[in-house]
């Protein structure tokens, strides 16, 4: 047991990732030449007005890379189903979703004749579908840990839409698009903001030893004052879906223009668990902000 365990932890600490594909130039030309569709949820209630009310707010002070729509769910499954090349869509669907994880084992480790759930993780994930005359084709995907968003995660989304499709059409190459010496010396010139919630209270008083450098543990409504003031050289910590290693993972991200300077994988697993993205934030970790050998180890986009 303890050995799968501990083979488990390092397959996760060791796999390379990024966090979101890296589109393809070809479609992203093809995008620009087309209307963004955005898909809002069904409108159950008031809260759901305000959430669409916020993303649209949000993705009109934000995209400027084509012309823009809001759809509704229905309008959004037909655009993708009667290939309507205006459009792509920005998909995203009403409720959380569950990855599980199987194994031939049961919840103690041992042996099961059937395979049984071990890990869960819970995640909400955005697509950017391009119709065409088959299938649609996914541009890239952008992940969040859960479905409780706010206005700071859809300036998020729309920063990372817009850095990756922009990228692409530059021809920038990955080791400039994530760059870890220019990296780790923004994060070494920065404050680091880390939202109090991630933080286990008797595990505050390491920080400063883990973690030379500047930081302030703040509060929730300062930490979204810092984010969406977009507030110069500050880097916040935030826990995202990976879509291409399909785990949670924690970055540290440029508030003032959304760069990602930073990003590390699950901090542990519990077997048998359901895993909650705020567990993932371990205090010895942060040392590994300014790893280089580990950034330059972990952080690949394909």
């Amino acid at each position: 047991m303890k050995l799968l365990l501990t083979f488990l932890t390092l397959l996760v600490a060791t796999n390379t990732f990024a966090q979101y594909i890296f589109p393809e130039k070809e479609l992203c030309e093809e995008l620009k030449k087309r209307t963004l569709a955005v898909q809002l949820i069904n409108e159950k209630s008031d809260l759901d007005k305000n959430t669409n009310n916020t993303l649209k707010e949000v993705f009109n002070e934000n995209w400027d890379l084509t012309p823009i729509e809001f759809v509704t769910p229905a309008e959004s499954k037909r655009i993708l189903k009667e290939k309507d090349t205006k459009y792509v869509v920005l998909t995203q669907k009403d409720e959380v979703a569950n990855d599980e994880r199987t194994e031939w084992r049961d919840s103690k480790g041992n042996f099961s004749p059937s395979k049984e759930v071990v890990f869960t993780f819970a995640y909400y994930g955005f697509d950017l579908k391009m119709p065409t005359e088959k299938k649609a084709k996914i541009i890239t995907s952008v992940g969040m840990a859960n479905g409780d968003l706010s206005r700071i995660d859809y300036l998020f989304l729309t920063q990372q839409l817009n850095k990756l499709i922009k990228n692409s059409l530059a021809e920038t190459p990955m080791n400039e698009f994530y760059n870890v010496d220019r990296n780790i010396e923004k994060c070494q010139n920065y404050t680091l903001v880390i939202l109090k919630d991630f933080i286990k209270e008797k595990e505050i008083d390491k920080i400063s030893e883990l973690y030379p450098h500047n930081y302030e543990l703040v509060d929730f409504k300062t930490y979204e004052d810092i984010v969406l003031n977009k507030t110069p050289k500050k880097g916040y910590i935030k826990i995202i879906w990976s879509n291409q290693i399909k785990m949670y993972e924690w970055i540290v991200i440029d508030a003032q223009n959304g760069d990602i300077l930073s990003q590390m994988s699950f901090g542990g697993i519990k077997f048998g668990s359901s895993h909650k993205a705020n567990e993932i934030i371990n205090v010895k970790h942060l040392k590994h902000i300014l790893n280089k050998t580990g950034q330059k180890m972990n952080n690949r986009y394909k």
